[in-house]
């Protein structure tokens, strides 16, 4: 298995906010907002639809935990945080990692 340069990711990304456990004034609607969330670890892929980042891996990646599948239309953006170099193939057999794709649609 040869080593491979890992792309480290912090992805920027909007989440739901809601409140439905409580009442709350109706003239309070208009002020609520999203969650600003943050997500860092190794780009797996990323296309059209997804960013896929997982935060922990196994030698040879033969699995992994932590994996988080971001919706690409809630992603404000992607930061390089570097990259990392190790003995990576994905579980078919030996293949690296999916080179990640830009995306090519604008913010939904």
């Amino acid at each position: 298995m040869a080593k491979r340069k890992v792309k480290m990711v912090c992805v920027e990304w909007v989440d739901i906010v809601g409140h439905g456990a409580m009442w709350c004034d109706i003239s309070d609607i208009d002020k609520m907002g999203y969650a600003d969330c943050y997500t860092t670890g190794f780009l797996f892929s990323r296309d059209d639809d997804a960013v896929r980042v997982l935060s922990t891996v196994s030698p040879g990646l033969r699995s992994a935990s932590d994996c988080t599948v971001i919706p690409a239309g809630v992603v404000k953006r992607i930061r390089s945080l570097g990259t990392f170099e190790a003995d990576f193939a994905d579980a078919s057999g030996g293949a690296p990692l999916r080179t990640p794709r830009r995306r090519t649609r604008g913010r939904r």
